[in-house]
């Protein structure tokens, strides 16, 4: 039985958040096309503070992670546009590197 990792800092979950599992997260809660768009703000998403939790919950279930309090509070409160390009802008760097082998 394999404890969750707990996170706490925005790198570390940019490191565990894959860009295709959180659009399927967004996905189920039909914010996809609001992100793919552009949406700077959780509120940009049609986003309450229950779409909110229960993303939180979705990631840990999807990701295999805890998500600290403390994290999940500066995560409602950053701009939404720039975590969405850190995960996007990983996935970009690692699809270039499995192309190269690396």
């Amino acid at each position: 039985y394999l404890l969750n990792m707990v996170i706490n800092d925005i790198e570390q979950l940019c490191k565990v958040v894959t860009f295709q599992g959180f659009n399927e997260i967004l996905e189920q809660h039909d914010a996809l096309e609001k992100a793919l768009n552009g949406a700077q703000t959780w509120r940009d998403l049609d986003y309450d503070d229950l779409d909110f939790i229960e993303t939180i919950m979705d990631m840990e279930t999807k990701f295999n992670i805890s998500i600290d309090n403390e994290l999940a509070s500066v995560m409602e409160n950053m701009n939404f546009g720039d975590f969405y390009q850190k995960i996007d802008v990983r996935k970009i760097r690692n699809d270039k590197l499995e192309q190269l082998g690396i």
